[in-house]
């Protein structure tokens, strides 16, 4: 349990750097060498012995505050400084642990989301209009930047990819469908209901009368995404 605490202590320098300037600027008077203090024993108390005097003011004076040789009394602003030193150490460790850490959630597309209600996010991406109009929504972006997730609705589209696809892509059709014909001219259609991968090798042709899918597409460099 020790070295696992010093190894979380590890993990704050600058909590660590802070309590070295509190332990090196502000000398606290139990580190200072005491003084032997002469005491005097009675029957039922012990006082402290003063100078010399008569037995009548041993007993009638105020007893003595008692100091550490070397020590001084902290001044109104050495004091706000130490509190403020001490705030700041308290703060460093507290933001510092998990509690306070970025909350990651899952990301659900729900019911209402896949009928089409992702496409009303701020956050959508609009290309054309009309019947040439696209709708990009992502959902999740991996935090290495090379996976991600989301859904697309296109109008009819023909073309013909000449280069490699580029990423690797997971596709489910909510709606409308898409026929790939491969480059040996072989053809493959993909309806509402049905799923296709795409390699990012993958060169060919596209057509579809319009759809509305899922995607899912991991690329390497985090391109495409």
């Amino acid at each position: 349990l020790a070295d696992e605490r010093a190894g979380k202590v590890g993990e704050h320098p600058v909590a660590v750097l802070l309590c070295c300037r509190i332990i090196y600027v502000y000398k606290l008077p139990w580190c200072e060498k005491q003084t032997p203090v002469q005491t005097v024993a009675f029957p039922y108390k012990t006082r402290v012995k003063k100078k010399a005097c008569s037995k009548t003011n041993l007993f009638a004076a105020p007893p003595q505050k008692l100091t550490h040789k070397g020590a001084s009394p902290m001044g109104k602003s050495h004091l706000q400084h130490l509190r403020i030193t001490l705030a700041s150490v308290l703060l460093t460790f507290i933001t510092s642990q998990p509690a306070f850490a970025e909350v990651i959630y899952p990301a659900k597309l729900s019911v209402t989301d896949l009928k089409g209600g992702a496409f009303s996010s701020p956050t959508t991406v609009v290309k054309g209009e009309g019947d040439t109009e696209i709708l990009d929504f992502t959902s999740l972006k991996a935090s290495d930047g090379k996976f991600a997730s989301g859904m697309y609705k296109a109008g009819p589209q023909t073309f013909d990819i000449t280069e490699p696809y580029g990423v690797d892509e997971f596709m489910f059709f909510l709606e409308g469908s898409v026929t790939l014909t491969s480059a040996d001219g072989s053809a493959v259609t993909v309806d509402a209901g049905e799923a296709v991968t795409i390699p990012k090798e993958w060169t060919g042709r596209w057509q579809t009368e319009g759809y509305r899918k899922i995607w899912v597409i991991y690329s390497a460099d985090g391109s495409g995404l």
